[in-house]
């Protein structure tokens, strides 16, 4: 839950939107992003996610509150439930599991090799 909302709330700091209350200085360099977000916005495709696309989402469909989208999760619409989870998964960071990061420790205990599990401990 951490590392989603940590997420959620840097691509709506960092990430410029469709708005058109929007009116920061579009930049595709983190660096100048980083250091006046309040007046710099980042803005540009990665790695097949439209940046944009995310912000918008974040701002336009939630007010930029990510409990505002846990609300509408548990609605009692189906159809508006799923339209959340399509949208918690254009979320880096909500794509995939905690057990996808580590699931390289199971493997490692499964064929013998406990070393990779001491390692973590």
């Amino acid at each position: 839950i951490d590392r989603f909302l940590s997420s959620w709330y840097w691509v709506d700091m960092i990430y410029c939107h469709d708005a058109a209350n929007d009116t920061r200085i579009q930049s595709k360099k983190l660096e100048i992003v980083e250091q006046a977000p309040h007046t710099h916005c980042l803005s540009y495709v990665k790695k097949k996610v439209n940046t944009t696309k995310v912000a918008s989402m974040i701002h336009d469909s939630y007010g930029g509150s990510a409990e505002q989208l846990m609300i509408v999760m548990c609605d009692s619409d189906q159809v508006v439930r799923e339209k959340a989870l399509e949208d918690m998964r254009i979320m880096n960071h909500a794509r995939s599991s905690i057990s996808d990061w580590l699931s390289f420790l199971e493997e490692g205990v499964a064929s013998g090799d406990k070393s990779l599990a001491l390692m973590v401990l």
